[in-house]
């Protein structure tokens, strides 16, 4: 997340100013409530049914359903419309993807759990910028928009509805299908998405 943030900020999308307020205690309170947001949607979007669809029509089947599942769960999030809207569905899924992988490639939830959470900490509580359109978290930084396109931005909506995150996204699923995990070894469900 702070790769993405800093993309942008070198095209010149925003500066940060600092938050006024009791730093520490916000940090720490944003983070129970994000680690409960990252546990209820990994349960749901890599618990169970994901595993028995990998089973069942295997991982890339699984990784794409689950992705646009996890995309259209999103719909509903204030600031989903428009061009954003195009933006966000796309990066949302790519970041399923991402989390697929980390339980692919560990077969536990922990990962995908540890990876959501500070993905939508360090994007809200730490960097400021909205997380998947809700702005209920203040952040340490308060980032000041230079009035670039939201596509560069992702504008109110948060990072996840820009083209660097776009690109991040990208770089992640890459780098996760050339890792072979720590799953244990002769597991079919890894094996077949080397």
């Amino acid at each position: 997340m702070l790769l993405i943030a800093l993309l942008v900020r070198g095209a010149d999308g925003f500066h940060w100013q600092r938050a006024p307020g009791g730093l520490a205690s916000h940090l720490l309170g944003s983070a129970w409530f994000l680690l409960a947001v990252g546990f209820n949607e990994e349960i749901l979007f890599r618990g169970y049914p994901f595993q028995r669809s990998i089973d069942g029509i295997g991982p890339w089947m699984s990784q794409l359903g689950f992705a646009g599942l996890f995309a259209l769960m999103h719909w509903g999030n204030p600031g989903m419309q428009g061009v954003t809207k195009v933006w966000a569905s796309l990066n949302i899924g790519l970041m399923s993807v991402v989390l697929g992988f980390c339980y692919l490639r560990t077969q536990s939830l922990a990962l995908p759990i540890g990876v959501h959470l500070g993905w939508n900490w360090a994007q809200g509580s730490l960097l400021g910028f909205g997380v998947s359109g809700t702005t209920e978290i203040q952040g340490a930084w308060i980032p000041v928009f230079h009035g670039r396109p939201e596509w560069l931005t992702g504008g109110a909506f948060g990072l996840e509805a820009s083209l660097p995150c776009t690109l991040v996204c990208g770089a992640a699923i890459l780098l996760l299908w050339r890792w072979k995990g720590t799953a244990p070894s002769g597991d079919a469900s890894t094996a077949s998405v080397s």
